[in-house]
């Protein structure tokens, strides 16, 4: 166990033999370690791999509603960041009208069109944690997939949960 208090017999004897305290770190062992280095490499590739997946899942998703307005996402991250494909997309899948969207250029006229959507989800009680207008205007790629993936849990799935209810009634 690299880290905490522990130092192996290799690096004990690289530094004189002796302990460096209970609970300290050792971080000089850790990052010249090559299996500590190649594992924390491989991790943030797969997390990498991960959300390039998710991404590029929930694009098709959205694209799916979206083309019905002859609109496209291109890029899930940046797309969405004004906010005004987010309406469009919630309104398609919805049914319901969120209102004209701003259509500036400036911040505060994206974040505007970005609480409309996220005071939408709230009053639909979708319920949404540590997200707010701008973590999608500043592209927050975890906050963003997030969303979306909630997004397709109360629209898409609940609406397969009520097609089976009624197909057994």
């Amino acid at each position: 166990m690299a880290g905490y208090g522990y130092s192996s017999p290799d690096s004990q004897a690289m530094n004189g033999g002796g302990s460096t305290g209970a609970n300290s770190i050792d971080l000089d062992d850790e990052l010249m370690d090559p299996t500590i280095f190649f594992e924390r490499g491989r991790i943030k590739q797969l997390q990498d791999e991960r959300v390039s997946i998710q991404k590029k899942t929930f694009t098709k998703w959205c694209n799916s509603f979206l083309n019905r307005a002859r609109l496209e996402i291109a890029d899930l991250f940046i797309d969405l960041c004004d906010g005004i494909l987010l309406m469009k997309l919630l309104e398609i899948i919805s049914g319901d009208k969120l209102g004209k969207a701003n259509r500036g250029r400036m911040r505060v006229h994206k974040i505007e069109n970005l609480n409309r959507v996220l005071d939408y989800l709230k009053r639909k009680r979708i319920q949404l944690e540590n997200i707010g207008a701008e973590d999608i205007l500043d592209a927050n790629p975890r906050l963003i997939l997030g969303l979306i993936w909630t997004i397709i849990l109360r629209f898409q799935i609940e609406d397969i949960e009520i097609e089976i209810v009624n197909v057994r009634s």
